[in-house]
């Protein structure tokens, strides 16, 4: 089973109670470290989460996309270091444009952790970092009529060329913080069929308990995928 996890509200959940900015995005790592366990208990074969898109690092203050940055690449060491990790085998890497636009610190911590545990296949673990679905797409399309492959395009020529072509399609989107949207263009070849759980919690209060219950509500129902 592949989850895709679009976690929002960081902001939010500082905002009401009362705290920094920073400290809803640290929250948001903690959830994300205890959603990972949660995972490794479940029929979960793959787990993506949005960390951080490239609008994020276009469009927020300074100030928090330094933040960002930092708090990443301490997330990925740790993941890299994790006792976890290496006993339940999680591969842990990062998908996106992170060469281009994180800083060598970030970039340095997430070679490092995907170096770690390259040889692992219980679990994969990919965060998205300075991520966009549609740059993902626009960027596919530009090397396909690079390579002159206009001719007998089909749906594998297109996922070949795509970020993401070694993930499987998305069986369960879950999105926090209460907006019942997708967000530039997510995963949007591999999510076409995906059951979606949207929930008001805010991402630094979703339990694993509601984590839980979200792939047990989604494995209790017959997909139909159009038919």
């Amino acid at each position: 089973m592949h989850v895709f996890i679009i976690p929002d509200g960081n902001r939010r959940w500082a905002q009401e109670n009362q705290k920094p900015f920073f400290a809803g995005h640290q929250a948001g790592i903690a959830a994300m470290e205890n959603i990972l366990s949660e995972a490794l208990r479940l029929p979960i074969s793959h787990l993506t989460c949005w960390a951080l898109s490239l609008d994020n690092i276009k469009k927020r203050p300074k100030e928090e996309v330094e933040f960002l940055f930092s708090l990443l690449a301490d997330y990925f060491r740790k993941l890299g270091d994790s006792k976890e990790v290496h006993e339940k085998e999680v591969r842990a890497r990062a998908i996106g444009r992170w060469r281009q636009f994180c800083p060598s610190e970030l970039r340095e911590a997430i070679e490092y952790c995907a170096s770690r545990t390259e040889n692992y296949i219980k679990l994969q673990l990919t965060i998205l970092v300075a991520y966009s679905g549609i740059d993902e797409m626009v960027m596919a399309v530009n090397k396909i009529k690079r390579n002159a492959l206009w001719n007998g395009i089909d749906s594998r020529c297109v996922k070949n060329y795509l970020w993401t072509r070694d993930l499987p399609d998305v069986d369960l989107m879950i999105r926090t913080g209460g907006e019942p949207h997708l967000s530039d263009g997510a995963l949007m070849w591999l999510a076409a069929n995906a059951h979606l759980y949207l929930t008001d919690t805010y991402w630094p209060d979703f339990t694993p308990e509601e984590f839980k219950r979200a792939v047990e509500e989604f494995m209790a129902r017959k997909r139909r995928y159009g038919g």
